[in-house]
């Protein structure tokens, strides 16, 4: 979780506890919601499509759902 707060890097992950972290972070971060049943392949497949969405462009967001349907959405975390 230090490196997440320290360094500026995309991170995708699949669990729910990095949520309440983004509002700290200079990383980057996508949290998955691709369905788990899909297969492996396919969900490498949109992760990859993920990630290459991320870096065609500068976003001003820094947290980032990513669902079934491949694209991002970028959501702002406020800090609690």
């Amino acid at each position: 979780m230090a490196r997440l707060k320290r360094e500026e890097l995309l991170f995708l992950t699949q669990d729910e506890d990095f949520v309440e972290a983004a509002p700290d972070c200079k990383a980057s971060i996508i949290w998955s919601q691709v369905t788990q049943s899909i297969p492996i392949e396919k969900r490498v497949e949109i992760w990859m499509a993920a990630i290459n969405e991320f870096f065609s462009k500068k976003w001003a967001e820094k947290f980032f759902e990513l669902y079934d349907d491949g694209n991002l959405h970028p959501i702002e975390v406020v800090k609690r």
